[in-house]
């Protein structure tokens, strides 16, 4: 749950910085179309996350691959009590 709580600033950056980047024209062009808004998201910028997806995955997996300070203090501390 630490992992989740700490990692979750850098995958909220992330996407806000990538939804920003997907041009306006796009939406525009779906919602002339006919698609609603759920529609919109699930269909058109949800595949277009998928770079982002894995990259998110990629750097928590190795963040956590990589962490062994965190599970040793919370071990240390909860064994003190």
């Amino acid at each position: 749950m630490a992992y989740l709580g700490f990692g979750l600033s850098l995958s909220v950056f992330m996407y806000h910085g990538f939804i920003k980047g997907i041009p306006y024209e796009l939406v525009e062009a779906a919602t002339i179309d006919g698609c609603s808004k759920p529609a919109l998201f699930y269909r058109i910028i949800f595949p277009l996350l998928t770079p982002t997806h894995a990259t998110i995955y990629i750097l928590h997996g190795i963040w956590i691959w990589n962490d062994f300070l965190l599970p040793l203090l919370l071990q240390v501390q909860l064994k003190d009590k």
